[in-house]
């Protein structure tokens, strides 16, 4: 027995009696409030239902979406029979739809139908941010930068007074093992110059 049924069974029941038999009714008043009670609980499920997670989808697919919402299901099977085609044939190169399709966690077919419903567009990186990961990524470089030109002149030095000066053998140890300290700072930064110092 549903909600709406046992609430119907609750009500005050009337009855007028013909010789023919009793005519049970309810009272309008309150068939009217269980009717709006009903409505109202309806409204309020819609609402639920509507505010369940809708799939959240890259701008591509949105954009996919729109051109064939107007036949959807004969629009994916021609998606997934193209698809099939290019993974046989694989010189082919897939679109990003085709690689979106192709990742099972994006339950992609369901998704595609839920989408009737509604979804939302990712959202992008905004210029703003990348210009912000940039900047910090240049901040990190030049920090490196310094760190290493510092390395590569104490490496220098070391290696001018472990060449062109006579010196004793403990003194020579310790330049010796003050080179092996140094030489993969040395190494970094014959790598960053190999790079391009011309941004300084």
């Amino acid at each position: 027995m549903t909600k709406f049924e046992e609430k119907l069974e609750r009500l005050p029941i009337k009855t007028i009696q013909h010789p023919v038999g009793d005519t049970k009714y309810y009272t309008a008043v309150h068939v009217k409030t269980l009717i709006a009670q009903a409505d109202e609980e309806i409204a309020n499920l819609k609402s639920q239902l509507q505010q369940q997670a809708l799939p959240v989808v890259p701008e591509f697919v949105a954009k996919w979406h729109e051109e064939h919402k107007d036949d959807l299901e004969s629009s994916i099977y021609r998606l997934c029979i193209e698809f099939n085609q290019k993974v046989v044939n694989t010189l082919k190169t897939k679109t990003k739809l085709e690689n979106w399709l192709d990742y099972t966690e994006n339950k992609p077919i369901e998704t595609l139908i839920r989408m009737q419903e509604g979804y939302t567009v990712e959202k992008s990186h905004s210029a703003h941010t990348d210009k912000l990961s940039v900047e910090k990524l240049q901040e990190q470089l030049n920090t490196a930068k310094k760190a290493l030109t510092e390395s590569e002149k104490m490496y220098q030095k070391q290696m001018d007074r472990f060449l062109n000066s006579e010196m004793n053998e403990s003194a020579r140890s310790h330049c010796e093992s003050q080179l092996k300290l140094l030489f993969p700072a040395h190494k970094a930064y014959e790598a960053l110059a190999a790079i391009g110092r011309d941004d300084e």
